[in-house]
């Protein structure tokens, strides 16, 4: 499954993988985010089962 990312929004949604070797369409450049209508899509990768798992990010406290 190939995954692009909005940069405007963070929306995460599938599109079809472009063809390697060749330079993509206006089309799938231009291609705009189904959540905010944006054109700010990256150019996407494959997904490795990874991508969805969420960065948790522990907080240290100070003792001040």
């Amino acid at each position: 499954m190939w995954i692009r990312t909005c940069q405007e929004c963070g929306h995460i949604q599938e599109d079809k993988e472009p063809v390697y070797g060749v330079e993509p369409s206006d089309a799938y450049c231009n291609r705009k985010c189904k959540k905010c209508k944006s054109e700010a899509l990256d150019y996407g990768k494959d997904n490795n089962s990874s991508v969805f798992w969420p960065i948790v990010v522990d907080k240290v406290e100070e003792n001040s």
